[in-house]
């Protein structure tokens, strides 16, 4: 049972992704979430996604994510079906429904998450 108070959370979303031809992504992405109860620090979430998708245009992307990691404090597989629109080159909007379940387990669990992300694009040298 949550404390009493505000609840909330934040988290941390950093991957690559892969042109494979016109229209088709494949890329790699890790989040992490620590969701706060009250005053204190209920739990981190933290999970390692494999993606594929299809873009359209420069500003839309439409996703699947597969991939494993913690999540409710236990070691679960994890699969994502999501939307990401571009804002500007830095920022974005995603809306995304996640469903875990424990290892070697049946999907017991889900959220759904609307993120403001920030892109960094990191350069070659």
């Amino acid at each position: 049972m949550p404390a009493s108070g505000r609840s909330g959370s934040v988290g941390i979303v950093a991957g690559h992704n892969v042109a494979l031809n016109s229209g088709v992504i494949a890329g790699l992405e890790g989040q992490v979430d620590f969701f706060r109860y009250g005053s204190s620090l209920a739990r981190v979430d933290a999970v390692l996604l494999g993606r594929i998708g299809a873009s359209f245009g420069d500003a839309t992307l439409v996703y699947v994510e597969a991939g494993g990691g913690i999540v409710d404090d236990s070691a679960c597989y994890v699969l994502c079906l999501g939307i990401e629109q571009a804002v500007s080159d830095a920022l974005s909007v995603r809306g995304e429904v996640q469903a875990s379940g424990a290892l070697g387990e049946d999907m017991d669990g889900g959220k759904a998450k609307v993120r403001l992300l920030w892109r960094m694009r990191l350069h070659q040298l």
